[in-house]
């Protein structure tokens, strides 16, 4: 009655047991109402959320098959994609037709634009179209994967590959033409380069001199056959297996530090070849994955230029010991030898020169002593001297100096390269050469103004010498005399004034000698015109004869007259 009258219920009504009996039923239904509703409301939103959540999903399954369309669109190759459906359908049936995406240029009907699996057949070679359907076919019906190569009648190469994807076949067809090309290229040049590798090593392996590679650790890899004679091993690869060095362990620490900071080491060097002792020019190259080596045999070269080495040294001390002075510049315009002869006459300091100052820093030097001809420009002299460095002839000239010298200079190119000079000192010979030729003018004149005729033949028997009383005795022509001709011939020339046979005789066994007595000889010519001759006929020291005419004919008509 209490929970009657709490939930509203006069209490006379609550007292009354059917009106309580009806409150309490219609106050149950009204709960249970209450609570269906309350459930219902909450079963709404759940379901609410559920949809909503249903069409994000879509939205995103919408948004990612969006995006899978675009990406088999842009896709470069041909790409046919049977459904459930199409597979489910007859054989060629239109609902059997496969969808076709991807780049599809090259294989569309060009009279249509259509595409389809079927006139894709009838563009294969008819064998690859029958391969290529029979593995569709299976990928269709039993979902077996494929990958094969197919040709078009046009001559083009479709990599075919078939796979299931989920409920779906799938065919992908992409035109590697240009593939096969660049990879068939690839292979011709693969197969060119290892040609070439195999030549090249057939090559190194039989050259004559040792040739070697090693590891980043400095072992050796690879050897050719002349290092496996030189070690005396049986074989390279057992010259490689056993580790036999040819070079000795100061040249490879040698090579081996020059190769730290550098590409290339290269080093002169002795080891024992096959039992000799040879000298070798070794050179090895740091590669990318260790060195690689060559030692070639120049133990010829080394004997020539220990030769040369002695040849040049006896040859210095030669040029040491000559009067000459000489000096030799290199190819770099450089002092590289002079002599004593070259200190003395220059007076420049021997410890100076043993530095080897440049050609213009000598000239400079000698200038500055005055040691030098006064040149009114000195800059573009020196310049022409420095010209003989890239000349081929000689040149030669006559240096007068300021301190009354004269010195001839012979400059030309040395055999190895730069310029070797010669100085003389010539003063004296020219102070000599200048009193001779003042002597023989002085004498020339003084014979010219004898009363004798004067006549002088070589050892050879020609007439070197005569004076114009000899031309006016033998009535000659000085121009027929200019040749100088034989005293034969001047015997030819004479024979008009006297024919007299025995007379030419004598004069010509002195001139020659022919009769091998050279005495000092006199004699008197009486000539068809009466004219009297005295001669003298001298033999001289060189060799030459002297004669002498004197016309006697006025005092041998006096002496005549006289008695």
């Amino acid at each position: 009655m209490e929970t009657l009258a709490v939930l509203g219920l006069p209490s006379e009504a609550a007292a009354e047991p059917a009106v309580a009996t009806s409150f309490a039923i219609a106050a149950g239904l009204a709960f249970a109402g209450i609570l269906a509703a309350i459930t219902g409301l909450r079963t709404a939103r759940a379901a609410r959320r559920v949809a909503l959540e249903r069409e994000a999903s879509l939205s995103a399954l919408e948004a990612r098959l969006d995006a899978a369309e675009s990406i088999l669109a842009a896709e470069p190759d041909a790409v046919f994609i049977w459904t459930p459906e199409s597979l489910r359908a007859a054989p060629g049936t239109f609902q059997a037709r496969p969808r076709i995406v991807g780049s599809t240029a090259t294989l569309v009907d060009p009279s249509s634009g259509d595409l389809d699996f079927s006139y894709l057949l009838t563009r294969l070679e008819p064998e690859n179209a029958g391969r290529l359907n029979t593995a569709v076919q299976r990928l269709r019906t039993r979902g077996a994967r494929f990958s094969l190569h197919v040709q078009s009648t046009d001559g083009r190469t479709f990599e075919a590959e078939g796979r299931p994807a989920g409920a779906l076949a799938v065919l992908w067809l992409r035109d590697v033409t240009g593939e096969r090309a660049e990879v068939s290229r690839l292979k011709e040049r693969l197969r060119q380069a290892e040609f070439s590798r195999g030549r090249f090593e057939e090559h190194l392996m039989q050259a004559p001199f040792a040739a070697w590679r090693r590891d980043g650790k400095g072992n050796l890899v690879w050897v050719n056959a002349a290092y496996a004679r030189a070690v005396d091993a049986a074989s390279p690869d057992d010259a490689v297996t056993r580790g036999l060095e040819l070079l000795g362990e100061e040249t490879l620490a040698t090579l081996r530090r020059t190769l730290f900071d550098r590409a290339r080491a290269r080093e002169r060097s002795h080891a024992i070849m096959a039992g000799e002792r040879r000298a070798l020019d070794i050179v090895e190259q740091r590669l990318s994955d260790g060195v690689a080596g060559i030692a070639i045999d120049v133990s010829d070269l080394d004997e020539a230029e220990a030769e040369l080495r002695r040849h040049i040294e006896s040859h210095a001390a030669t040029l040491d010991r000559v009067t000459t002075a000489v000096a030799i510049c290199g190819p770099d315009k450089r002092l590289t030898f002079h002599n004593r002869a070259y200190e003395t006459l220059w007076g420049l300091d021997p410890q100076w020169l043993d530095g080897g100052p440049s050609d213009n820093e000598i000239l400079d030097e000698l200038r500055a002593r005055r040691r030098l001809p006064e040149q009114a420009n000195f800059q573009a002299w020196k310049q022409s001297r420095m010209e003989i460095y890239t000349s081929t002839e000689p040149l030669e000239e006559f240096w007068h100096l300021p301190d009354g010298r004269t010195v001839k200079v012979l400059a030309q190119a040395h055999p190895f390269g730069g310029v070797i000079y010669l100085y003389e000192n010539v003063t004296e010979r020219l102070n000599l050469e200048s009193s001779y030729n003042t002597l023989a003018r002085v004498q020339r004149e003084t014979i010219d103004h004898l009363y004798e005729g004067v006549a002088v033949f070589g050892s050879d028997g020609r007439l070197k010498l005569f004076n114009p009383a000899f031309l006016n005795i033998w009535a000659l022509d000085a121009d027929k005399l200019a040749g100088e001709p034989h005293v034969n011939e001047l015997i030819e020339l004479c024979r008009p004034l006297m024919a007299g046979e025995r007379e030419w005789e004598t004069l010509r066994n002195g001139v020659t000698g022919m009769s091998g007595m050279r005495t000092p000889q006199t004699g008197r010519l009486v000539r068809p015109d009466n004219t009297v001759v005295d001669y003298a006929m001298v033999p001289l020291p060189d060799g030459a004869t002297l004669m002498t005419y004197v016309d006697v004919t006025d005092s041998t008509q006096m002496e005549q007259a006289l008695r």
